[in-house]
């Protein structure tokens, strides 16, 4: 990815046993420098298919260097907590 350049997360939740996606899971996600400190931070629900993704600009501005994405899960419904992280790199 590039300064400028336009990001997506993208998650899905599905029942462990029917594996049909679980609407209404609220989502929550953490968007972070490699120094920890918090850059973007997003809110939501999965939609009627248990999917869920946010889109963001880069800064232009922001120091290049690796960024990590945490997003959780959690439904009282479900009785779930999810929590899922991954890593991407800015020139």
């Amino acid at each position: 990815m590039e300064r400028g350049d336009r990001q997506t997360v993208i998650a899905q939740v599905l029942d462990s046993q029917s594996k049909q996606g679980i609407p209404g899971v609220n989502m929550k996600g953490t968007v972070t420098y490699a120094s920890r400190l918090p850059i973007y931070e997003f809110n939501g629900k999965s939609d009627g298919n248990g999917n869920f993704s946010y889109s963001w600009t880069i800064d232009k501005d922001v120091e290049p260097g690796t960024f990590i994405v945490v997003v959780s899960a959690s439904s009282e419904q479900y009785s779930l907590r999810i929590v899922e992280s991954t890593l991407f790199e800015v020139f």
